[in-house]
């Protein structure tokens, strides 16, 4: 069974809590025969963290709505055709997918291999500590939903806190 683990900061021990008690919990369940997939902001260090040796059922990748999308840095042009881009990822992702030949021009080889492991994950796991609240900007979280959409999967949310969502765009989506 394949699961992806999306939304985790491996670096911070509270998140890496909550993914070692997902793997646990779902081992307990379904046995042994489980890979994680975990999309992390910071992949690299979290494999050196969590080596194969020690942990040959994880594996780790850049978190797609890092990569896919573009977010805002500033004032200028560029930062006001950045939502726009984004609607164009979506677009891609639901009219042709990461395999079309659209696909395949507009999105690294890299972030296609993450896609198809979306694709054919049996089980989407959304996850954080602080993950959903307003004192942080939701739209990466946001984005990766879309993402999640986009893909076909409605992922399950374990996680240590979200809410309260004061902000009608945020209520909203």
């Amino acid at each position: 069974m394949k699961i992806i683990v999306e939304n985790t900061v491996c670096l911070n021990t509270g998140d890496a809590a909550i993914l070692l008690a997902i793997r646990h919990i779902l081992r307990t369940v379904a046995g042994d025969g489980l890979r994680f997939f975990v999309f992390d902001s910071q992949p690299e260090v979290a494999a050196r963290l969590y080596p194969k040796k020690d942990y040959p059922d994880l594996e780790f990748h850049k978190l797609l709505s890092e990569t896919l999308f573009r977010y805002p840095s500033g004032s200028g042009v560029k930062d006001r055709l950045k939502p726009h881009y984004n609607r164009l990822v979506h677009k891609v992702l639901r009219n042709f997918g990461s395999d079309s030949l659209l696909g395949r021009a507009f999105f690294k080889e890299s972030d296609r291999r993450g896609l198809d492991i979306y694709q054919n994950a049996d089980l989407v796991v959304t996850t954080g500590g602080t993950y959903l609240v307003e004192n942080y900007n939701l739209e990466r979280r946001l984005n990766q939903f879309r993402l999640d959409a986009a893909i076909g999967k409605d992922p399950v949310f374990f996680t240590q806190s979200l809410g309260p969502f004061n902000k009608p765009y945020n209520r909203h989506e």
